[in-house]
């Protein structure tokens, strides 16, 4: 398997913890790591050159992944992009990178904030014959979500595969050029980020749609599910009463209060039904992985990761506050408990200390 990912860092932890998740695993497998900042690639170069990681691990410059042709006409937008509208903006160019570049027969773009817990070439597999992945977000049809949805998209880049193939490489220099036209932080009809620009993709003749629910469990769609089977985190959907192994979770938007508080923005205010037994099974394990890498960087190269989002997303992503999400919901919701009330407890329920 070939993969693909991005950060900097501020993210070398939840990249090593991805990395080292699917090492454990025993599969055969590259990842491509574009360093989005010097110091993310000297790390990276060192575990790769000190390391027994020579041969799963490939870092790429930031400055070196620029100067390829096929890459030069991001190059302004380095300084003109807030941070995350960059890295999503390169993210569809990496996968082009590797095909075209390193002439990868097939690339799967993995998010840093991944963790593996099963194979995943069981959800490459439902490809066939087939070109192009791509994974929905699974949302609900309540109000929430359906604002979520339209907010975010239908579908999520999270775990998106691409074959060398004709029409795959022709979508996604689509995917790339719209990208670079638009990138926003801020959801538009036509942008967020670069994720809603997949939506229609699925009507495509050689576009999957993965249907293995235990690819893409996310704390937006985790109130879907509940634990059957904690040591072999066998998983069921509610709705369908459907078994699944968990095979990756996204474990997006953790944030740190102090290196040992975190917040992992689960519960909330408009919807309920979380299982708890699955953040225990899932979150505890992850967290406590995620503070062993940082003691790690912290003894071998000075450096502490804690951040979730870069500075340079001060006064965009961070002012998207609840007030701002509550502006949007239909009045009718939450109408027997003041929704604040609920704000704050379903915040005090996402606190974990370690």
């Amino acid at each position: 398997m070939i993969f693909c990912t991005l950060f900097d860092s501020n993210y070398l932890d939840k990249g090593f913890v991805m990395f080292n998740s699917l090492k454990r695993l025993n599969v055969d497998f590259k990842l491509y790591v574009l360093a989005m900042d010097e110091v993310c690639y000297k790390v990276l170069s060192d575990e790769k050159n000190n390391n027994v990681n020579g041969k799963e691990l490939i870092p790429v410059s930031l400055d070196e992944f620029l100067s390829f042709e096929i890459n030069s006409d991001i190059k302004p937008l380095r300084h003109k992009r807030f941070w995350a509208e960059f890295c999503w903006t390169c993210t569809s160019y990496l996968i082009d990178y590797v095909l075209t570049v390193k002439k990868e027969k097939i690339c799967t773009y993995i998010d840093a904030d991944l963790y593996f817990y099963n194979n995943p070439e069981i959800l490459i597999d439902e490809m066939q014959d087939k070109t192009v992945q791509i994974v929905p977000h699974r949302f609900t049809n309540s109000e929430f979500d359906k604002m979520a949805e339209q907010h975010s998209g239908t579908y999520c880049v999270e775990f998106n595969t691409f074959k060398n193939a004709r029409n795959s490489l022709e979508l996604l220099r689509w995917w790339k050029a719209q990208c670079f036209k638009e990138c926003s932080v801020k959801s538009s009809e036509k942008a967020f980020g670069d994720q809603k620009y997949l939506n229609g993709w699925e009507k495509k003749d050689f576009v999957s749609v993965l249907e293995n629910l235990g690819g893409g469990v996310a704390p937006w769609n985790i109130r879907q599910y509940k634990m059957c089977d904690k040591d072999n985190l066998i998983l069921e959907e509610k709705k369908t009463v459907k078994k699944f192994e968990l095979v990756f979770y996204h474990f997006q938007h953790i944030t740190y209060i102090t290196p040992h508080k975190i917040n992992i923005n689960v519960y909330n205010a408009y919807q309920s039904g979380v299982d708890s037994r699955i953040i225990k099974a899932v979150y505890i394990p992850y967290l406590k992985e995620l503070d062993h890498a940082k003691n790690i960087l912290n003894e071998k190269y000075g450096i502490y990761p804690i951040l979730y989002e870069h500075p340079a997303l001060e006064g965009t992503i961070k002012k998207r506050t609840f007030l701002d999400r509550l502006k949007a919901l239909p009045k009718n919701l939450c109408t027997k408990i003041p929704t604040w009330i609920k704000f704050k407890i379903s915040q005090r329920k996402n606190i974990i200390e370690i």
